[in-house]
């Protein structure tokens, strides 16, 4: 197989104002809920990092669905490799707003927090997904009728595994800014 060039995104992937994107990431109002996969546990109440959640799918959980948010959720990732035991298997029926969002970040700095599975997610909006890498071999991220998604400082790899390491359809507002993505054989953002 032939590895597609790496795309390095600095400007917003698609058109748009910034705004129709999460009200004010730096002033951020809501629950935090805190993981960490070597000290964490599941059975804490996340809401600092001496209390953190072991894995992302409790805090996914946690997360309210089938309705918009009216309180953002921010997930406060440590550092450390995330297995795919420890993430959703489908990221779905999660709808922030403007005003409250659903972040996940990497609460150590960009590139410290590694999930080793895939992101797939179906409708999902005003969704960010900040410094976290994705590095396995296949499919890194893929997102279906989505609104409102944007990857910032992350680095996604498909291991030369993936058809598109990012794959974005029946969607609308997705950005990447400040990411590496790479590791696909046909296309590394379709």
């Amino acid at each position: 197989t032939v590895d597609t060039p790496p795309v390095t995104v600095t400007q917003p992937a698609v058109g748009g104002d910034l705004d129709e994107f999460p009200g004010s990431l730096a002033t951020f109002h809501g629950t935090d809920l805190w993981v960490d996969p070597v000290a964490g546990d599941d059975a804490n109440d996340g809401i600092d990092r001496a209390s953190a959640l072991r894995t992302v799918d409790e805090a996914w959980q946690r997360i309210p669905a089938g309705a918009t948010l009216t309180t953002g959720y921010r997930v406060r990732l440590v550092a450390g490799r995330y297995p795919v035991a420890a993430l959703v298997n489908y990221w779905e029926d999660r709808h922030g707003s403007s005003d409250a969002p659903i972040i996940l970040e990497a609460v150590d700095g960009a590139h410290t927090a590694v999930f080793e599975g895939d992101i797939n997610m179906f409708q999902v909006s005003h969704f960010a997904l900040i410094g976290v890498d994705i590095d396995r071999e296949g499919d890194a991220f893929h997102c279906e009728r989505c609104d409102h998604v944007l990857i910032r400082d992350s680095e996604m790899s498909g291991g030369g595994a993936a058809q598109e390491t990012i794959k974005v359809n029946q969607s609308q507002y997705f950005f990447v800014e400040s990411s590496d993505i790479h590791g696909a054989y046909d296309n590394a953002i379709d």
